[in-house]
């Protein structure tokens, strides 16, 4: 009976671990992502600021 519960007890254990370690690898890759999505975002904006750039240009020769 005593090994039993022990059993149980490890198995409770083992899921809990299981379960925390699901839970950190999903906000490790939320993390990934964010910061993915704002690198992104970056580059977008840093092409728009040449966009403008080299249409501010061509209406200063205009």
């Amino acid at each position: 009976m005593g090994s039993w519960h022990g059993n149980q007890f490890s198995w409770a254990a083992l899921s809990v671990k299981i379960d925390f370690r699901r839970k950190l690898y999903n906000r490790i890759d939320k993390c990934c992502l964010i910061s993915h999505n704002i690198i992104t975002l970056i580059k977008y904006f840093i092409k728009v600021c040449e966009w403008y750039r080299r249409d501010a240009e061509c209406y200063s020769k205009l």
